[in-house]
Order: structure tokens, then sequence, then C-alpha cells
């Protein structure tokens, strides 16, 4: 085997799992009691930057609009910078004006700005598969040279 068909066998080795390694950013709210449900919808409003600087300045998602995790992405990684922020589960309170009075049942915790990180192997057989199989042609084709 030649020196470049080593160096590509390398290279490939270490580039084929991080096509997908790094995977999508999502941005939302993750709780640590259910990482499989991501909170992409930010409560907007006037009251929100009241409620936003009496939670000491965490943002607030609604649970309307989530994104579940599916089974072939099986992690959600931090990206850096990832802050503090809150979720109501049991929905937000409105008072009889429309506005944001409050959290029925509680708020939640978690974590904002998220990668949805893919981590099905079998997405790669078949390049692995080809490489393979393009390096033993290779081997036999300098084999029969010699």
């Amino acid at each position: 085997m030649t020196k470049s068909s080593k160096i590509i066998i390398v290279f490939l080795l270490f580039f084929i799992p991080c096509l997908n390694a790094f995977g999508q950013q999502v941005q939302g709210c993750v709780l640590p009691s259910n990482t499989k449900v991501i909170y992409t919808q930010k409560v907007s409003g006037a009251l929100t930057s009241l409620i936003n600087a009496l939670l000491g300045g965490s943002p607030l998602y609604s649970e309307s609009t989530t994104q579940v995790l599916s089974n072939e992405n099986c992690n959600y990684v931090p990206s850096s910078g990832t802050v503090v922020c809150k979720v109501c589960p049991g929905g937000l309170d409105y008072n009889l004006l429309g506005l944001i009075s409050g959290c029925n049942g509680g708020m939640a915790s978690g974590y904002e700005g998220f990668y949805v990180v893919e981590c099905s192997l079998d997405n790669y057989v078949s390049i692995i598969v080809l490489l393979i199989c393009g390096l033993g042609w290779k081997s036999i084709k300098d084999k029969n040279k010699s």
C-alpha cells in the first residue's frame, strides 16, 4: 500500500464520523427532566420583559410549540454559551386583558441553545463499504504492477 493510500485512509476514517457529528442547531429550551423535547417558541409581549426581570433575565418559552427528538437523533448537545431558560409546562396564565399574568403549575428550568446530533451509524455503511472496496481494488492494482 502506498503512502498516499494510507494518508487517504486515515483522513477518511476521521472525516466520515464527523459528517453529522455537528448536527443542526435548534434554538430552544431543553428541560433536564425530558431531554427528548425542545421548546422552541419564546414568549414575547409587553409583560414578558417584567417576567424575565423577575426570573433573573431567563428567557421564557411556551409549552405550545415543541420539537420532539426522533429516534435517529439521539442527543442534544449544549451549544457554546448556554444559558438557563424557563418553561411553563402547564401553560401560561392570562388575565382578562389577554396579558400574561403567570404560569400554571409552576415553572421548570432548562438550558437554552442546543445542537441535535444524529447518531445512526447505519447512515455511513454504504460509504464505508465503497471506501473498503476502492482501497482493495487499488491494493490489488498496485500489487499487479510490481
